[in-house]
């Protein structure tokens, strides 16, 4: 069994391979296998996250090329899992069964763009996230891709950065805008797991 990792996620437990695990080194999951199997080989490492949705998680560490999300798993929350557990989120890997075309069609223009507004929030916590691990900084200034103090240097993911965050905006007076209130508590809400805080 040394070649397999027990996880217990909040009561509900996985066997993981380790081999699968050295997959993704800098990820959360394979740093707290590391250190259980120093402080306490063959013991289980506890998370406190979803244990169903940690499930579809091993689905996609599995590198197949798409995760299927059932109806009770949100994409929101299968998001907010990948950035916790320190996982490279490709949306395009993940497609969410959410019942017919016809129920589908029924959405309306306020539930897209509700999605888009999470989406967008979750791609700057991510940004958030993974300069603080690099540098021990919260990032307090993200630059235009164009800009030249953009520190940034894959122009696609600068632009998505930035697509994002223009999402969260809102135009204050005298023409300045800021990230929405609404916009930086849905941020801090994931942020705070790991003690970093947009002000």
């Amino acid at each position: 069994m040394e070649n397999v990792v027990r996880f217990n996620v909040r009561g509900t437990r996985y066997d993981v391979s380790r081999s699968l695990l050295e997959m993704y080194p800098n990820s959360m999951l394979a740093q707290r296998a590391t250190e259980q199997g120093q402080t306490n080989p063959g013991g289980e490492v506890l998370l406190w996250r979803c244990g169903n949705r940690f499930n579809y998680l091993l689905d996609y560490l599995q590198g197949d090329r798409y995760v299927y999300l059932p109806e009770n798993v949100l994409m929101s929350a299968f998001l907010s899992d990948l950035i916790y557990y320190g996982i490279e989120v490709d949306e395009r890997r993940i497609v969410c069964n959410y019942g017919s075309v016809v129920r589908t069609a029924t959405w309306t223009d306020d539930t897209i763009k509700s999605w888009r507004i999470n989406i967008s929030i979750l791609t700057v916590v991510e940004h958030c996230a993974t300069k603080y691990r690099q540098t021990r900084q919260l990032v307090t200034t993200i630059y235009h891709p164009a800009h030249p103090s953009s520190p940034i240097g894959n122009v696609k993911q600068a632009q998505k950065l930035w697509d994002a965050l223009s999402t969260l905006m809102v135009r204050q007076s005298g023409g300045q805008t800021s990230i929405s209130d609404y916009a930086k508590e849905e941020c801090n809400d994931y942020l705070h797991e790991m003690r970093l805080e947009i002000r």
